[in-house]
């Protein structure tokens, strides 16, 4: 690392990097990794896949690099597919969201900001603190450097009694939800013409209480 002038371990995958990605051009291949991958000494032909969410695809779009959003599409998490169906690609802004306006002087059980669930315990501050919001990408930049999301499923928390309920019907939701128009985010009409019937009430009701979990833990 000192022979080379890298400062830190961050660098060091990027030189590696680089010669990985010389070795995939060679052969006409394209890098694909994680988040970790990005650099600004890598071409930005490589494509990030971002386990990290939203906020870092918002920091590869504003370097003009490519990715695909996973966060939110790991079907090996029990989570119901009307989460995935909310899941967007395209960075957010909070939009008054992260300001709760509680009847109450006291907070506890879970909020939903976004798409994803959060515990929430505490007390009403006489004021609220200041924060930083999230500065998003041009809709240039994201319309020409995301390009989409992918489904991922990690083995080692399925086998093959459970397969199948971790890939139906999360992957064909997943699958709809990619392939379709920006506004088809309706999850009760996704949820009929899954159950092929109006009245979807009965099978949500079923369907909390065998599966409870969020995420990877109850």
């Amino acid at each position: 690392m000192r022979d080379r002038g890298l400062k830190d371990a961050h660098a060091l995958q990027a030189c590696f990097n680089q010669r990985v990605e010389k070795i995939l051009e060679k052969h006409q291949r394209q890098m694909i990794g994680w988040d970790e991958i990005a650099h600004p000494d890598l071409p930005r032909s490589i494509l990030i896949q971002s386990w990290q969410g939203q906020d870092a695809l918002s920091e590869v779009a504003k370097e003009n690099m490519r990715g695909i959003l996973s966060t939110g599409f790991y079907l090996d998490q029990p989570q119901p597919a009307s989460y995935h169906y909310r899941n967007e690609i395209y960075p957010q802004g909070l939009n008054g969201q992260d300001k709760l306006q509680p009847q109450t002087l006291t907070l506890s059980g879970y909020v939903r900001v976004g798409n994803v669930r959060y515990p929430v315990s505490g007390k009403k501050l006489a004021q609220a603190p200041a924060g930083i919001a999230p500065t998003l990408p041009t809709p240039q930049q994201m319309q020409q450097n995301l390009l989409g999301g992918e489904a991922a499923l990690w083995a080692e928390n399925i086998n093959s009694q459970i397969i199948d309920t971790k890939l139906w019907p999360r992957a064909f939701v997943v699958a709809e939800r990619l392939w379709s128009a920006q506004d088809v985010t309706d999850s009760d009409d996704m949820y009929q013409r899954l159950a092929n019937r109006s009245d979807i009430a009965p099978l949500q009701v079923l369907a909390e209480v065998l599966e409870p979990a969020q995420y990877y833990t109850r």
